[in-house]
């Protein structure tokens, strides 16, 4: 059942911009009872961290205040030692709401790559998959292989195409561009008062 369905959205968040929140209201959209978890990772396993990226702290503050209006942002990822294995995330999260169905979000470049992930038939038979569409992107026949090879569940959010990503924002704030139009006004307050990625 819907009501029983709990988003967990991951990522680095370095910073959260608006296509991030796009996905998650494209996802509680589809989903209107659905919750949302919004998991800022500490070490992601196929993503080389920005050494000029902001630290643990502002990047959960900024999730906190990016994402405050959508659901609850967790520590759980941040606060452990080591790698962020999504198949972990879930098993702890299963084990706190054992009712719910947990569904991982995400763009189809990571859906693309899942069966490089850690435990992915885990993943491919106890998650469900929102995965975002973005206009003018093609849908990936990963999509159908997925689902006839593992029976994955998967749905589809289509959306509107923003061409922002954290490492352009963090690129343009390191050469003393503005940055304020990919990110919220609270946001860019905080990076700014923080002095972040200069």
């Amino acid at each position: 059942m819907e009501s029983k369905i709990l988003g967990l959205y991951g990522g680095t968040f370095d910073p959260p911009h608006k296509a991030h929140i796009s996905l998650a209201k494209a996802f509680l959209k589809a989903f209107p009872k659905a919750s949302l978890i919004v998991m800022p990772c500490r070490i992601p396993p196929h993503k080389t961290r920005d050494k000029k990226g902001a630290d643990r702290k502002s990047r959960l503050e900024m999730a906190r205040i990016a994402f405050e209006n959508f659901g609850e942002v967790s520590s759980y990822e941040l606060e452990k030692e080591g790698t962020s294995y999504t198949y972990l995330t879930v098993m702890h999260l299963q084990s706190l709401y054992p009712h719910r169905k947990i569904c991982l979000i995400m763009g189809q470049d990571n859906l693309e790559i899942i069966e490089k992930w850690r435990e992915y038939e885990y993943l491919l038979s106890h998650c469900a998959f929102a995965v975002s569409v973005r206009g003018g992107e093609a849908i990936s026949p990963v999509i159908e292989e997925l689902r006839e090879k593992y029976g994955a569940d998967i749905t589809l959010l289509p959306m509107e195409r923003e061409d922002v990503s954290s490492t352009q924002i963090r690129e343009a704030l390191k050469n003393g561009k503005s940055a304020e139009s990919f990110v919220t006004k609270e946001v860019y307050e905080y990076i700014k008062r923080e002095g972040l990625y200069l």
